[in-house]
Formats: C-alpha cells, structure tokens, sequence
C-alpha cells in the first residue's frame, strides 16, 4: 500500500474511512482483500490507534468491511449484498424525502425512466417462465381489491427482474417501495385500479410479444396515469 496522507478539513477518522472506502470504488481494494492492521495503518496516517479504529467502525456500518478474531483473523472487505444495497438506498430516498424537498413527483419521473427501461429490457429478455408469472399476476374479476393491488406490485417487482439488468432492479425496487407507501390501495377507486390494470395487460401483451419499443411506451403511459392519481390525492 502507497503511503497515504491527511488534511487538516475534516476529523482525521473520516478522511481515513474515505480514503479507504475510495479504494474500495475504485478497485483498489476488493471483496476478501486484508486491511493492514491498525498498527500499520496508525504508522501510515500518522494518527493513533483510536482513529483508525474509529474508521473502519464508520466503514463497519456501511457494511463496507467486516473484523474477525483469531489468528487468522483481521479486517476485511466485504462481499455486498445486493438486498442490503437497496434497503439502504430506501432509506436514504426516504429519508432525503422528508428531509431535502424531494417530492413524489420527482420519484415518479425517476420510476418512470427506470422502469420504461426495464419494460424494453424484459420484451426483450424475459424469461418463458417470467412471461407466464406475470400473466398470473394479471388480476382476475373475482379478486378482492386487496389481492388486485397486491398483484399490480408484483408485477411490477417481477418486470424490473424479467429485464435482466441487476443495477436497474436495485435502483428501481426502492423508488417503487417508498412510493407505496404514499398510496394506500383503500383510497384507491376502482376506476383507477382498472385504469392501472389495463395498462399491466397493454405492458403484458408488448412484453409477450417481444416488442421492445411499445413496452416501453405503455410503461411511460402507466406511469404517466399515476402521477395524475399521486397528485389527486395529494391534492385532497
């Protein structure tokens, strides 16, 4: 490892966990490699023990690496979860929600760019097992409201897997969740629940088909529809 330094801008634990998770990013350091020990690492920022220790507790809660004990013990670079990636990016949208101005409105333009992307994707790479679990997920007459409007999330869950691409699905699933949860499926009329239902079967059938161009339309027109529906209940 390069000799590595520390400004004065910021506590000195902090430029250490970001120096090193730096190297993470870029490669430098990857899943399974060895951090040296604190000592070596206190002997190359020039700080004590305490900091370093202090670093890699702050790297710890980003899941970022992980400390064993033993003799072959050490600190380590964790291997990522993908699920714990999208909590974690479900947290921070929901918390920037709240906290900085980011509006619904601002996370249904998101969602419709990610998941008019994924539509194209699963017509064109979807799975035949895929294709017939997201016509069963197409609702049926009999279907209570609550089962409806579970099948309409699955659906949606199951085209961002159908498109094939893991960092689409990992950026898009969070976006959807929290916006969920600003839409009870009780204040929903059933003439919007069917709207929406008309557009799965639209997206379904151009998924089936293979036709990767109107999948991606009639995703942007579905999702065109719920903005006006978030708004109308914001609006109340």
């Amino acid at each position: 490892m390069s000799k590595l330094a520390i400004a004065k801008i910021q506590p000195a634990y902090a430029q250490i966990a970001s120096q090193l998770r730096e190297m993470v990013i870029s490669g430098r350091l990857g899943p399974g490699d060895q951090l040296p020990s604190e000592n070596d690492l206190a002997a190359e920022f020039g700080v004590s023990r305490g900091t370093v220790r202090e670093a890699i507790r702050s790297l710890a809660a980003e899941n970022l690496v992980h400390t064993t004990r033993g003799v072959t013990g050490g600190t380590f670079i964790a291997f990522v979860n993908p699920e714990a990636v999208s909590a974690s990016l479900r947290t921070s949208l929901g918390l920037l929600s709240q906290s900085s101005g980011v509006t619904v409105e601002e996370l249904l333009e998101a969602r419709e760019s990610f998941e008019a992307a994924a539509a194209r994707y699963a017509a064109a790479r979807r799975t035949d097992e895929q294709l017939k679990t997201l016509e069963s997920l197409l609702p049926s007459p009999d279907d209570s409201i609550t089962a409806r409007f579970e099948k309409n999330q699955a659906f949606h869950k199951l085209l961002l897997d159908a498109s094939g691409n893991r960092v689409l699905e990992l950026i898009a699933r969070p976006i959807y969740d929290l916006l969920s949860t600003h839409l009870a499926h009780e204040n929903i009329p059933m003439s919007d629940m069917q709207a929406a239902e008309c557009h799965h079967k639209a997206i379904y059938d151009s998924v089936a088909a293979g036709d990767v161009e109107t999948a991606g339309r009639a995703m942007s027109e579905h999702i065109a529809r719920l903005i006006v529906i978030y708004e109308s209940k914001a609006g109340k």
